[in-house]
C-alpha cells in the first residue's frame, strides 16, 4: 500500500483516479482548492481516503501537504478556459 497525493483532485480524472486508487488500498490524499461534494462524497466511506482543501498556488501550503507521501498525481490546470 502506498501513500499517494492527487492534486487537483474535484476535477473529471482525479475523481476517477482516486476512486481507483482506494480500490487499490492505497492511502489516497485528494487536495484541491474547491471542495466538490458530487465528486469527493462517494470516496467518503473509504478508510484511506482523506481531503484537504489546499490552494496550490500558496507554496508553504503545498509544502505542508505533499510532504508525506510517496507518490503525487499532479493533474492541477485550468479546464474550459479558452
Amino acid at each position: 500500500m502506498s501513500k499517494i497525493l492527487v492534486a487537483g483532485a474535484c476535477g473529471y480524472i482525479g475523481s476517477a483516479l482516486m476512486r481507483n486508487l482506494c480500490d487499490a488500498g492505497h492511502e489516497v490524499m485528494a487536495i484541491d482548492n474547491r471542495f466538490d461534494s458530487h465528486v469527493l462524497t462517494p470516496l467518503c466511506h473509504y478508510p484511506s481516503f482523506r481531503y484537504g482543501q489546499v490552494d496550490c498556488r500558496n507554496l508553504l501550503a503545498l509544502r505542508n501537504a505533499v510532504a508525506d507521501y510517496e507518490f503525487i498525481y499532479w493533474l492541477v490546470g485550468m479546464t474550459g478556459n479558452p
